[in-house]
């Protein structure tokens, strides 16, 4: 391919890693640039693609930064993308312990703000319907599923309405970083389309929440930079703000997001077999079914 025989090679020994996603890490390079490199098996072309995808996205009122070039880096790829001298969201998290209810504040906010982005249609081109993309992997991955599994999946699919409004589908606070005049930007547009917000609300829910519950501490960690208690305390205080209740009135919220984030990354994860089998079985389908038969609040009040 002429785009990888033009690409130059490139080291990240020695540069501190600042963010962590579903597909790739960021390092920082210098205070003017920082590099995403992408897991192996993340293909070239989904690579430039994204580089398309993140321009267009800044061009529909999505706040993010602009790429400079691709580089190899090891046996992986690495996009090079302008910086700030800023830290992400989950740095400042992670240090400022004062200052942590604010910080929710400012990242519920950022949810917000891209959550009502309405793609035009050059962005819409590029990017997947998040809801077709979860039918086509349910009817695919379906099999899986006993009889009364899948008739609750399928219920649980059918009350998601489609919009067209934009989708970062990995919207931990690793991946947003601050910029000028302390505004966040997102730096990982690689897990995005368009839909509805539930879908953000879940890739949230998947970081903080059932990430919390069934990934190993070190791993959970790597991914979100805190530890299992400060991820309950973080989702929960997120949700008090999104929705403007408090105390246990939010728990029906918690719960319900919990069970659609189930399910949603039950069925991608072990379609690319990112889950195994019994984490799949024995949690993710496990907590779906569970929290549906115990009930759950109706679309209208989790999309409040």
């Amino acid at each position: 391919m002429e785009e990888e025989m033009m690409m130059k090679d490139f080291s990240i020994e020695g540069l501190q890693k600042i963010g962590q996603g579903l597909t790739a890490s960021v390092y920082r390079i210098n205070e003017e640039q920082i590099i995403k490199v992408y897991v192996p098996e993340y293909g070239l072309d989904r690579i430039l693609k994204e580089k398309d995808v993140t321009r267009q996205s800044f061009i529909s009122g999505v706040p993010t930064m602009m790429t400079f070039g691709t580089v190899c880096v090891g046996d992986s790829y690495g996009t090079i993308f302008e910086a700030f001298n800023y830290e992400t969201l989950q740095e400042c998290y992670q240090k400022q312990h004062a200052n942590r209810d604010s910080l929710v504040d400012e990242y519920v906010d950022f949810v917000k703000q891209i959550s009502a982005v309405q793609v035009n249609d050059e962005l819409r081109d590029m990017l997947p319907s998040m809801l077709e993309r979860l039918k086509n992997v349910f009817n695919k991955e379906r099999y899986r599923l006993s009889d009364e599994e899948s008739q609750i999946y399928e219920e649980l699919i059918s009350r998601i309405e489609h919009t067209d409004t934009f989708v970062h589908g990995d919207c931990h606070m690793g991946n947003l970083m601050y910029g000028p005049h302390q505004k966040l930007y997102a730096i990982d547009l690689g897990v995005c389309g368009y839909g509805s917000k539930l879908f953000v609300l879940c890739s949230i829910a998947l970081s903080y929440s059932v990430g919390a519950k069934s990934l190993p501490g070190e791993q959970l960690y790597e991914v979100t930079g805190l530890s299992r208690e400060e991820c309950k305390e973080l989702w929960h205080s997120f949700l008090c703000k999104y929705y403007g209740i408090n105390g246990d009135e939010i728990i029906p919220y918690e719960r319900s997001l919990y069970m659609y984030a189930c399910m949603i990354s039950s069925l991608y994860g072990i379609e690319t077999g990112k889950i195994p089998e019994e984490v799949f079985r024995n949690v993710m389908v496990r907590g779906v079914v569970d929290t549906y038969k115990d009930g759950i609040l109706p679309m209208s009040k989790l999309l409040s």
